[in-house]
């Protein structure tokens, strides 16, 4: 996954695919960075599929209570959601200490 760190600044933010070299935030040039996905973010996106799979049982099959796969389903997507976001956050705290280093060299 691509970041975008700028020294300027000192953030890092994920690059979107059109963008630019400049600093959304500054306007000033900055480095991209190559990060490796890391475990939580994985996790993040498989609790997201598991949530949306329990979502759909009660469609394929006559449950009692469907309404608790629904939001049993709802509460481990949102959990996904939140593994996600953890795992980017950290990824962006990688990418800035690998344009830090970088720097120091």
């Amino acid at each position: 996954m691509k970041y975008k760190y700028c020294a300027k600044c000192q953030r890092s933010y994920i690059r979107s695919r059109l963008e630019g070299d400049r600093c959304i935030y500054c306007g000033t040039d900055c480095e991209t960075i190559d990060v490796k996905r890391n475990g939580l973010y994985y996790f993040g996106y498989t609790l997201m599929l598991i949530g949306a799979a329990s979502v759909l049982i009660p469609r394929f099959m006559t449950v009692t209570g469907p309404s608790l796969f629904v939001y049993t389903g709802i509460a481990v997507v949102v959990a996904g959601a939140v593994f996600v976001v953890m795992g980017s956050t950290k990824m962006a705290k990688t990418a800035e200490e690998m344009a830090l280093s970088e720097e120091k060299e």
